[in-house]
C-alpha cells in the first residue's frame, strides 16, 4: 500500500473541462461535444489529460514548495468522466540533493480505477 504525501478528492465538471478547451485551443468533440463523444470509444465527454496533469502539478507545488519540475510523465490507463469523484494523489519518490521524484495517480473514488498514473521531477 502506497503512503500518500497528498490525496485529493477532486470533482471535475463539464464547465472546468470547455474552460480548459478554450484557454488551450484542444477543442476536440470528445471533450467538449456530448453528442458526437457519445459515438465515440468512450460514450460521454472526457477531460483533458494535461488538464488532469495541471492539477497534479499544482498538488505538487503545495506539497513541495519552490519546486521546479525538470521532467514529468504521465500514462493514462482510462478515462476521466466529468461529474465522477476522482482522487488525486502524491508520492515521494527518490530525493538526492539536486532532485526529488514523486510518483503521481488519479483514481475514481468509486472503484479505485486507476486513470492516470506517473511520475515529476523536479529541483528545489
Amino acid at each position: 500500500m502506497t503512503n500518500w504525501l497528498m490525496e485529493v478528492e477532486k470533482t471535475i465538471s463539464q464547465a472546468e473541462i470547455d474552460r480548459f478547451a478554450r484557454i488551450s485551443g484542444d477543442v476536440n468533440s470528445f471533450h467538449i461535444d456530448s453528442t458526437i463523444a457519445a459515438c465515440g470509444p468512450f460514450g460521454k465527454t472526457v477531460a483533458h489529460g494535461v488538464l488532469l496533469t495541471t492539477i497534479i502539478r499544482g498538488l505538487i507545488d503545495q506539497s513541495f514548495p519552490g519546486s521546479r519540475v525538470t521532467r514529468e510523465s504521465a500514462r493514462f490507463h482510462a478515462p476521466t468522466f466529468p461529474g465522477e469523484a476522482m482522487l488525486f494523489r502524491i508520492a515521494s519518490g527518490e530525493q538526492t540533493e539536486a532532485r526529488t521524484t514523486a510518483r503521481f495517480e488519479i483514481a475514481h473514488k468509486e472503484d479505485g480505477t486507476i486513470t492516470c498514473s506517473g511520475i515529476c521531477e523536479f529541483s528545489r
